[in-house]
């Protein structure tokens, strides 16, 4: 953009230097360490000697000319540094160049100049990021429903490449799905996404056969077939009328009535279990949803109240 470029001056010489860049502005994604211009330095007045350069207004970033000093027809490359402790979407800074000294008779001019010349030349660094929101900020559902966001990522400074889309945070029997897991992001615009969130219903589930012992009552039919067994022996007995062999028989089912019920039907407590929860249990919570692209990575954060 806008190269070469012409240098203000200043000073008390008679001469003139300019400085250019190969480029004034470039551009760089968030996070990158560095950037580099090619500066060219020239002079209309025949100047020859040497023009120092420097920088201004460029903190917290650095700035480093290789070489550190040129004269009219020779080029820097200017690295500038520690771009990651700079906070702002952009860096504008400027070039100085400073030269001392006399300048030669050209052909249309036999007279020479002295003094000091001063030439400043305006750069910036343009970091290139996105942004993530998530709307509405909050739902509220019951359990078995679903909620919606809307995600938006727009791009800072000219950032075109893709975004992948996560979701964390989801409560138990709760799913998290994306319209797009992944959007493309051009410079010129937006793109969104739909975050769903599926809850499960919740529903009792009646315990197993096992669990039903040792709890009350559980085995009353078993002791009233016994009872009714020792009453049919007692009635037996004091009639004495019963043949042996039925009455053995008698006996013996009573023995295992007994067993059976001691075993299988006998008290306990507790009561009965209310059964197994499998749904999305009710309370609020906070998603978090992340935008990432190489090295950088966003997020942004909704609340889900499920009833």
């Amino acid at each position: 953009a806008g190269s070469p470029q012409t240098a203000s001056l200043s000073g008390d010489s008679a001469f003139s230097i300019t400085l250019t860049a190969s480029q004034s502005s470039v551009t760089v994604l968030e996070g990158t360490a560095q950037a580099r211009f090619t500066l060219s330095a020239s002079s209309s007045s025949g100047f020859t000697g040497s023009i120092v350069l420097g920088c201004a207004n460029v903190a917290p970033a650095t700035c480093a000319f290789n070489p550190a000093s040129i004269s009219p027809g020779q080029s820097s490359t200017l690295t500038v540094g520690n771009l990651g402790a700079v906070t702002s979407s952009d860096l504008n800074f400027t070039v100085t160049g400073t030269a001392a000294g006399t300048s030669q008779a050209t052909s249309s001019s036999s007279t020479t100049a002295s003094g000091t010349s001063t030439a400043t030349l305006s750069l910036s660094v343009q970091f290139q990021n996105f942004t993530i929101t998530a709307t509405p900020a909050s739902a509220s559902i019951d359990a078995g429903q679903a909620a919606k966001y809307t995600l938006t990522v727009t791009p800072v400074n000219g950032f075109a490449m893709p975004v992948s889309l996560a979701c964390s945070g989801a409560p138990k029997g709760t799913t998290c799905s994306f319209s797009s897991s992944t959007l493309q992001i051009s410079a010129s615009g937006s793109a969104q996404a739909t975050l769903t969130v599926q809850t499960t219903a919740r529903s009792l589930a009646h315990p197993p056969a096992s669990e039903w012992r040792g709890r009350p009552f559980s085995g009353l039919p078993v002791w009233l077939g016994c009872a009714l067994l020792a009453l049919l022996l007692i009635s037996a007995v004091s009639r004495r009328k019963t043949p042996a062999a039925p009455f053995r028989l008698a006996l013996l089912a009573l023995l295992v009535c007994v067993a059976a019920a001691a075993c299988g039907g006998g008290g306990g407590g507790g009561g009965i279990s209310p059964g197994t929860n499998n749904g999305t249990p009710a309370g609020t919570y906070t998603l978090v949803v992340t935008a990432t692209a190489q090295s950088l990575s966003h997020s942004s954060r909704v609340t889900l109240q499920v009833q």
